[in-house]
């Protein structure tokens, strides 16, 4: 386990942050990989069979592109304004702090908006939808659905059914959802319904009607029938679309529709641009139809004003029977006709003036379009009705798709009122120059008429009546004109959209991408053990191996023993049944010479741990087999009275051990001595009887005595006594050994107890330790240590090791 890099009091070795070294703790990962590789083999497989079936159960989704152009040379758009550069109106306004936006991003709205959506799905009848099961995930049949069902009325709630074609050509419907109120009996019905026939259902009177024949999946196989309202069916499908611009330097925007049917989404993309473009027209041609009903109006007027004059010339003529009065008048009014006809023309520019004052006093501040008449020889005046109509037409289409408080609608209804104020005033001033001019004409004219005075009464009367037809007859035609105009206008349908690049589909699905989830299940697969073993580690207080020993400890190492599977305190791994050779036997030889090299002299030695089940007696045991292997004669004595694990093995009956001889039963050590009690070449001492005062019985001198008779007989003397921290026995028999053999068990060692350990060692309580550590694990090899590098030298016994051995070497 990696400690920490800061110090600690009661750790006084471990490493600084200079210290740290990332390769301790790959080798740990690596270790743990190898010990536990099959966790992290059925953690790799599961995952990658889970994330197997969950890219299956999800619906194939495909995405389409389809790419238009907004021509911004062009008036005919929605409000004529279409270009990223902004008029000098917009410009005075962003300089008075008022946002006027973008109309691109204004366009992108639009194109996206639910009122837009609607039309698309009642032009495709989206609001009925087919899907059925391939596999674990859904697909949509559209196209290539087998029947199409017709609802009697539109649906004001999502509701849905399944329906199963049967081999005599009829529909089974089951399962109805959606309406409230349906009993059981309603929702479990079933129901066979024919083609073609009216059906009352728990969800609506429906028609079903034979399609294509059903190729991709058999007859049998269930279709569930989802019936949404138009509105909720936008909604699914104006979430499915998206737009946005191609790049910030043009004007092409790109329309985006993802769906799990691509000839669906294909079709959603091409009736967006279709009701689009036909948006645009009737935005367009409102302006057109409402200066053409103006038009008529005025012409139906102007025409039975005509009539009237032309009857009353026709019955003057008739009543003073004059037939050319043109041919009469010639000599004597050449002059003032000319008078006349520029008097005509200021009155016919003056009746237009007034019709365009009388109609904006009588629509009042209502938000419609002005007529477009031409004709005025005020150039200004004609700029602000156009810039008028035009702003006209923007405010009604946001508010449209938006409401009457949007910030947008309330900054365009500010510039119309404004705007509207300009042309009433620009509108009056206009109407008094002219009525200036008509003045001067009529002064002009009537100068000349005057010096017509010798013209009969009668005959100016009939050119008074001539003047009229002829103003009545100009202004006619002039209507008739503007309405042919108008006409021509309305008959083009163009929009200022073109499709740049049809609707394109990848021939593979966008979700779900299946190498990032099989990529993602495999990492998962690899990430969950080893989460696992790290909340393990995490929580793990034990000792795991040598480094964490080191790190804490100044103790000397005299020996690391492998993990032997089954053991207990009388387990020898010298026994003929296995192999001498093995790991075990091999560090029982390495622990051996590190005793002889620590000292040499030394004959007693002492094994203890800090705790219960650390391994002392397993340790005792073997090493005395291991000692006794090199021709000495060792000497096993069990002094952990209290609980005798070496004792426990012997089933002689004979009961006599150490506890008599301290006691004054025996005369004489040997007497209480099994010889070869553990195996040729060991002899054994029993702990003996266990009594009330094991402690006081150590301390006594016949045990000194004892030891010092027991070292001329003996060249190596093992006692076994109890755990140094639970009770005093070990500090006691310390006294007579000259090595201490401090067992530490991987896995049972806490690492809380190395402090303790520590000043055991510091204050010389216990003299000589030296540190043991028992239950390694060979194949994690965590920090480097162990006996990975193979003992047995291809010779041994266990074959089946010595392979495993050579494969992990290879590797």
């Amino acid at each position: 386990m990696i400690q920490s890099s800061s110090s600690h009091p009661d750790y006084p070795h471990l490493p600084s942050d200079s210290d740290t070294n990332i390769l301790p703790v790959l080798l740990k990962c690596w270790g743990i990989f190898r010990r536990y590789w099959y966790w992290f083999a059925l953690s790799t497989v599961l995952s990658l069979i889970a994330g197997y079936v969950y890219q299956q159960m999800q619906d194939r989704v495909y995405s389409g592109e389809a790419v238009i152009l907004i021509d911004s040379s062009s008036d005919s758009s929605h409000g004529g304004m279409r270009s990223r550069s902004k008029n000098s109106l917009n410009t005075l306004m962003q300089l008075n702090g008022i946002n006027v936006g973008d109309n691109l991003e204004n366009e992108l709205f639009i194109l996206s908006s639910l009122r837009l959506m609607k039309q698309v799905v009642a032009t495709l009848g989206l609001e009925v939808d087919y899907t059925c099961r391939e596999g674990l995930h859904n697909v949509a049949l559209y196209r290539d659905r087998p029947f199409t069902v017709h609802f009697d009325r539109p649906s004001k709630r999502y509701t849905r059914m399944e329906a199963v074609i049967n081999p005599d050509n009829t529909v089974t419907l089951t399962d109805f959802e959606g309406i409230r109120g349906l009993s059981s009996e309603q929702e479990n019905l079933k129901l066979k319904v024919p083609f073609g026939v009216k059906t009352k259902t728990p969800i609506g009177t429906l028609t079903l009607y034979k399609e294509t024949p059903f190729r991709r999946f058999p007859k049998g196989t269930p279709i569930v029938v989802h019936h949404y309202s138009n509105e909720i069916a936008a909604r699914i499908y104006k979430k499915a679309l998206t737009a946005a611009e191609y790049s910030k330097e043009s004007s092409l925007l790109l329309l985006t529709c993802t769906d799990i049917n691509k000839h669906r989404a294909e079709d959603v993309l091409n009736e967006v641009c279709n009701i689009y473009k036909k948006d645009i027209v009737d935005n367009k041609n409102r302006v057109a139809q409402r200066t053409a009903e103006f038009i008529d109006e005025r012409l139906t007027l102007i025409s039975r004003e005509l009539s009237d004059v032309e009857h009353r010339l026709a019955t003057f003529k008739q009543n003073n029977s004059i037939v050319d009065l043109t041919a009469t008048a010639t000599a004597m009014t050449q002059q003032s006709i000319q008078a006349r006809q520029k008097t005509i023309e200021l009155e016919t520019e003056l009746s237009v003036a007034s019709f365009l004052a009388d109609h904006l006093r009588s629509s009042g501040k209502g938000k419609e379009v002005i007529p477009a008449v031409a004709g005025f020889t005020n150039a200004a005046l004609a700029q602000q009705i156009t810039e008028y109509n035009r702003l006209v037409l923007t405010r009604n289409r946001y508010a449209v798709n938006s409401n009457d408080d949007t910030p947008a609608v309330r900054d365009l209804d500010r510039q119309l009122e404004a705007l509207r104020s300009a042309i009433n005033t620009s509108l009056a001033n206009h109407v008094k120059s002219i009525e200036l001019e008509l003045r001067a004409a009529r002064s002009t004219q009537s100068r000349f008429d005057g010096q017509a005075g010798a013209i009969p009464v009668k005959e100016r009367e009939a050119l008074d009546i001539v003047r009229q037809q002829n103003l009545k007859e100009a202004l006619y035609t002039f209507l008739l004109n503007k309405r042919e105009e108008v006409a021509l206008q309305l008959a083009i349908e163009e929009a200022n959209v073109r499709v740049v690049e049809e609707p394109l589909f990848a021939s593979r699905p966008i979700s779900p991408r299946k190498g990032i989830i099989m990529l993602i299940a495999l990492l998962l697969g690899i990430l969950i053990p080893s989460f696992a073993f790290w909340l393990l580690d995490l929580f793990d207080h034990t000792v795991s191996g040598r480094q964490d020993v080191e790190n804490a400890l100044d103790i000397p190492i005299v020996g690391e023993l492998p993990h032997v599977k089954k053991t207990t305190d009388q387990t020898l791994v010298y026994d003929v049944d296995t192999d001498q050779n093995s790991p075990s036997a091999e560090a029982f030889r390495l622990l051996r010479y590190g005793l002889h090299f620590m000292n040499r002299t030394a004959k007693v030695f002492l094994i203890t741990s800090a705790s219960p089940g650390q391994g002392k007696s397993f340790v005792s045991r073997n090493l005395a087999v291991a000692l006794s292997m090199t021709g000495k004669k060792v000497l096993l004595v069990d002094t952990d009275v209290r609980k005798q694990n070496l004792t426990a093995g012997f089933t002689n009956g004979r009961k006599k051990g150490l506890t008599e001889y301290l006691i004054g039963d025996s005369e004489a050590p040997h007497d209480i001595i099994h010889t070869d009690g553990v195996c040729k070449g060991v002899d054994f001492l029993p702990a003996g009887t266990i009594p009330p005062n094991v402690s006081e019985l150590l301390m006594s001198e016949r045990f000194e005595q004892m030891i010092a008779t027991l070292r001329q007989h003996y060249d190596f003397i093992l006692l076994d006594t109890t755990p140094c921290f639970a009770v005093a026995d070990a500090g006691i028999v310390s006294r007579v050994a000259e090595v201490t053999l401090f067992v530490m068990r991987v896995g049972v060692q806490s690492k809380h107890g190395l402090p303790a350990v520590a000043e055991l060692y510091r204050s010389r309580k216990i003299g000589n330790i030296c540190l043991v550590i028992n239950d390694c694990d060979i194949k994690a090899r965590t920090y480097g240590y162990g006996y990975g590098y193979g003992y047995g030298y291809g010779y041994g016994n266990n074959l089946d090791e010595t392979a495993s051995r050579k494969w992990w070497q290879l590797w």
